[in-house]
């Protein structure tokens, strides 16, 4: 084989090709077709979505926005929006691929609240999800059930970003597509502006909201949900940013943690934090608190005659069910995990519940090195 000579500025073709096995058709739509395939080498499942417009869709805008959907997709790493892991296209053909996470679940509107996942917890990785949303300047665009995935382990995942836009927040969006929304009243900034911008998506997740608490008792934020739903544009809320500080503020209304209790969760979930260097390709996180406490208990055991934690490993792997690096050196007092778990067992389970989502809020602002399987050309 020829060696190739690397050359800054130097343009250099990755176009091994790659064999994927047809598994079923996944969906299909206006503009696109998507397939389930299996990689036999990652031992992987992906869904490929190949753009293929149909009927009066077939135009030149159309190709514009399934390459924006990538642009969007390629700026995106969060825990509740599915991963793309690559693309190919086809510009002279006008079409192209888009190969992503395969996420097997039902759509929100089908949601069962669970012990590891409530309709809380739902609402609250939701609005996390539009607020990193928000920060990156992006428009979902398309907010319908069938668009947000509860997977096998109860996780969220927002899918299909083929309407989804990045906007200017000096000139947002004035020229949106206006879709067949399913909402039953259309919200003011479209009827008057003809505008669809951060306010608009925040009334269509309330809507989604709303028709999904008819069917679930339990609910804890009503009068939030409210807000997001108001017709007129300014008594609605005007960011997510908001929505996230009153929830905050709700959650912290309904709890009373002493400031010892702060101590020793800060104490504790700080080594913990320091102690995981980065997660590899995904960060999944153990919920079932009764494993976690069982778990805790025997690392205590193996290290109740030592001041430090004997391996990092062992305190992490309680709480991380995902892969990742971590400091080899040990930095966890025995102290603090022992006053951890005594706190623990003090607590009820709503108020463990709250520390343990802490835990993993503090964890998930670690970085995520992925890995890719194919070969590289040089």
């Amino acid at each position: 084989m020829k060696e190739i000579s690397l050359v800054d500025g130097k343009t250099v073709q990755f176009n091994i090709s790659k064999e994927l096995k047809d598994i079923r058709v996944l969906g299909t739509g206006g503009t696109g077709d998507t397939h389930l395939f299996y990689d036999e080498i990652a031992e992987k499942y992906f869904a490929i979505k190949k753009f293929v417009p149909k009927g009066s869709n077939d135009s030149e805008d159309c190709y514009k926005r399934f390459v924006e959907e990538i642009k969007i997709l390629m700026d995106i790493s969060h825990k509740n929006i599915v991963r793309i892991y690559n693309y190919y296209l086809y510009p002279k053909n006008k079409t192209g691929y888009i190969q992503m996470e395969y996420v097997e679940g039902k759509s929100i509107d089908k949601f069962v609240p669970s012990k590891n996942k409530s309709l809380d917890d739902l609402f609250v990785d939701t609005i996390d999800a539009f607020c990193y949303l928000e920060s990156k300047g992006i428009l979902h665009r398309d907010i319908r059930p069938s668009n947000f995935l509860i997977n096998e382990d109860d996780e969220l995942k927002i899918i299909d970003f083929g309407f989804g836009k990045k906007y200017d927040t000096e000139n947002i969006d004035e020229n949106s597509v206006l879709l067949d929304w399913p909402g039953t009243q259309k919200p003011e900034e479209i009827i008057v502006d003809k505008k669809y911008d951060v306010r608009t998506e925040i009334y269509y997740l309330g809507v989604l909201f709303k028709n999904i608490i008819n069917n679930i008792d339990g609910f804890s934020y009503v009068s939030i949900l409210e807000k997001m739903c108001y017709v007129q544009t300014s008594l609605r809320y005007q960011s997510f940013n908001e929505i996230k500080d009153d929830l905050s503020k709700s959650l912290f209304s309904k709890i009373n943690f002493t400031e010892n209790d702060k101590t020793i969760y800060k104490n504790f979930s700080s080594q913990l934090s320091d102690s995981i260097t980065r997660f590899i390709d995904n960060r999944v996180f153990e919920n079932d608190i009764n494993l976690i406490m069982k778990n805790l208990e025997k690392v205590i055991e193996s290290s109740s005659l030592e001041d430090i934690v004997q391996g990092n490993n062992k305190v992490i792997s309680c709480f991380v069910k995902s892969n990742y690096s971590y400091i080899k050196e040990n930095i966890i007092f025995f102290t603090n995990l022992l006053d951890f778990y005594k706190m623990m067992l003090n607590m009820s389970n709503s108020k463990k519940e709250i520390i343990i989502k802490n835990i993993q809020s503090r964890l998930s602002i670690k970085e995520i090195e992925y890995r890719y399987d194919d070969e590289l050309p040089f």
